[in-house]
């Protein structure tokens, strides 16, 4: 075991390692169910650095819906799906109208039950079914591009057949995202809707239902603290503290820009026992 973890040390990442060591485990598992093997040896996981989710800035995430909109209305669909919704990529192909709910509740809802893989469609990571309201934006965005689907399936190749992979999406993507100098791929809109919920006053566990996780510990992961949180952190120590000087204290004026960029701190929720 110590052999097979040196050996991926050097070219993968801890979390990676884990995956590979999970279904060893699973693997082992079911071996001693069918009397393979009769203990089960101890697999220890490696320990993974807490390291900040990649995810765009608000003012970028709004140049890139633009830009979006502007090229197709199937590829700004597409955006707003991982950039309103929080889908993976799997479950963006497999999304059929019947999933759509434009009466459930005020805006509409999808229910995600489904995601693709190779061609198959099976159920969501981890057997996990979710609600997710429909921001007013994906609403009209939806109202306007389902019309021209034809079938079930909302997002198909530009052929009209059923995406296999994720490969269309990130190239429907990559021209937008490097015209843009922002950092490729589909996955990057779910941690942006993750961190812009946070950051915008979603608690913990809202976003956990959004995102469909089963622990809680994995939505933490998205909670950044970048370097204009902290320093407007540190004004508001400085003042509370009477450690301004006149040239630092605020006019009415910026007052207002200071109340504006003041960010939202999620209150951390206990997990339930």
């Amino acid at each position: 075991m110590q052999r097979l973890k040196a050996a991926r040390a050097a070219r993968l990442a801890a979390s990676t390692i884990n995956k590979v060591l999970g279904r060893l485990k699973a693997i082992l598992r079911s071996a001693i169910e069918w009397s393979i093997i009769t203990t089960m040896p101890r697999i220890k996981l490696l320990k993974e650095p807490r390291l900040e989710k990649p995810h765009y800035k608000q003012a970028d995430d709004e140049k890139l819906l633009a830009a979006a909109r502007e090229v197709d209305l199937k590829v700004y669909t597409v955006v707003l799906l991982g950039d309103d919704a929080g889908m993976r990529h799997g479950e963006i192909i497999a999304l059929h109208k019947g999933d759509i709910r434009f009466d459930d509740g005020p805006t509409g809802a999808i229910v995600i039950s489904k995601s693709s893989y190779n061609g198959k469609v099976t159920a969501t990571k981890g057997n996990r079914s979710r609600r997710v309201p429909l921001t007013p934006r994906l609403r009209k965005a939806l109202l306007e591009f389902l019309p021209t689907v034809k079938g079930e399936v909302v997002i198909v190749s530009q052929r009209g057949e059923p995406i296999r992979s994720s490969q269309p999406l990130r190239k429907w993507l990559r021209d937008l995202q490097d015209g843009l100098g922002l950092e490729r791929g589909v996955h990057i809109l779910r941690h942006t809707f993750a961190t812009q919920a946070l950051n915008n006053g979603a608690s913990l566990r809202d976003v956990q239902a959004l995102l469909g996780h089963a622990n809680i510990a994995t939505t933490e992961r998205y909670l950044h603290t970048d370097s204009a949180n902290l320093d407007q952190a540190m004004l508001r120590v400085a003042r509370g503290r009477g450690a301004t000087t006149d040239d630092d204290r605020p006019t009415t004026e910026n007052q207002e820009k200071f109340r504006e960029n003041k960010p939202f701190r999620p209150k951390l929720v206990p997990e339930a026992v």
